[in-house]
């Protein structure tokens, strides 16, 4: 722990005046802060500036209260731990497109420990607290009104693999549930080739299928949000880490975006699995239906209700696949906060006869190495 996080630790540990919720929050911006998600330690040194702003601003600290009383007003309530995940992403959003700041991690980093946490206090109390732009007022309007969505294709690299499994070389339909900007359907579609990775699987399962293995005949995007809409590509770009915010990574990203387009084969519905009655993919129901990061955000009764909807949809051959920082133990869905932790993102299938079994786990969210899951052996037994 470095002198500023014992500092930051003593400060909170003494001071009786923030409300329990930001006080919640803050201890999650200080364990995240130890751990983050990725090991990124830009999230690191935001997750600091951000907790001590909370702390001794009790104008920002009663702003961001009230932003939160509002989304729950507005059925969008958010579990503390999803908030320190909200805010960097609103913050990001703010530099990126308010300010134009496309290498912002960059600028604020110094070798000196002291002199990097100011630089990034600085520039948050730009975002949240300066009158002289509009700064503030969309880092509290973004932050009443949005969630944090999943955009990571590499996030698909199992699919390939299980989809010949189960399926060879069939034709499948297949819909992706809470897709966000769709990229995982129009990538399978057309074809596009996943960043190479640690495949740790005995016989090499992962690095062995592609995308140009699988065969979809339809698919379809589910989505609370339109990914066609412009502010949500803007928001989409917006969700990532700070190491991955950099000129070259978003010009790339943002020119896929409003190229806009997607195979053929692929459409979107904009719906809530939970309340939208949900039909089959051009009256066929289907073989795959994929949950990608999106039902930890959910409360339990949530999940079953999604879950429930999904096996209704299915054919009789039909599975689901789940990925998600969750392990399925004793019965029972265990959804982890603790992104860091290496083995905490893993791909379970649930297969036509309702067993539910885990197929990989990862080094992080992104995916970029790959091992055997508690139930390897049993889902790729055929092969």
């Amino acid at each position: 722990m470095t002198h500023i996080e014992k500092n930051h630790r003593q400060f909170i540990d003494s001071n009786t005046t923030i409300s329990e919720p930001i006080y919640r929050i803050v201890e999650i911006l200080r364990e995240q802060s130890i751990a983050p998600p990725g090991g990124d330690l830009g999230i690191t040194k935001f997750n600091l500036a951000l907790s001590e702003i909370l702390l001794n601003d009790t104008n920002v600290a009663t702003r961001v209260s009230t932003a939160l009383e509002a989304r729950s007003l507005s059925r969008k309530s958010i579990k503390a731990r999803h908030i320190a995940n909200l805010l960097l992403r609103v913050f990001n959003y703010v530099q990126i497109w308010n300010n134009q700041q496309w290498d912002y991690p960059r600028l604020l980093d110094s070798v000196d420990e002291e002199e990097s946490l100011n630089l990034w206090i600085t520039a948050i109390r730009n975002a949240m607290v300066s009158m002289d732009n509009d700064n503030c007022d969309t880092f509290f309007r973004l932050l009443e009104e949005k969630d944090t969505q999943t955009n990571i294709y590499q996030r698909g690299i199992a699919i390939p693999s299980i989809i010949n499994q189960y399926f060879h070389s069939d034709a499948i339909t297949i819909i992706d549930i809470g897709c966000s900007t769709n990229a995982l359907l129009c990538g399978l579609a057309d074809k596009t080739a996943f960043l190479p990775v640690q495949d740790q699987t005995n016989d090499q399962r992962i690095n062995k299928y592609s995308p140009a293995d699988m065969n979809i005949h339809a698919g379809i995007g589910v989505d609370l949000t339109d990914p066609h809409l412009i502010e949500n590509k803007m928001w989409q770009m917006a969700c990532r880490y700070p190491r991955e915010i950099n000129t070259d990574n978003l010009s790339r990203e943002w020119t896929h975006l409003i190229d806009d387009n997607c195979n053929e084969k692929i459409t979107f519905v904009q719906a809530n699995i939970v309340t939208t009655p949900l039909k089959f993919v051009h009256g066929t129901p289907a073989d795959v239906i994929v949950f990608s990061t999106m039902l930890y955000q959910l409360e339990p009764e949530e999940r079953n209700i999604a879950l429930s909807k999904a096996r209704s949809l299915l054919s009789s051959k039909g599975i689901i696949i789940i990925q998600d920082f969750a392990e399925y133990t004793n019965g029972e869905w265990h959804y982890t906060t603790d992104w860091g932790k290496k083995g905490a993102y893993r791909t379970y299938i649930i297969d036509p006869e309702n067993n539910i079994l885990e197929a990989y786990q990862y080094d992080s969210g992104r995916c970029n190495e790959v091992y055997e899951g508690s139930d390897y052996d049993k889902v790729f037994a055929l092969n």
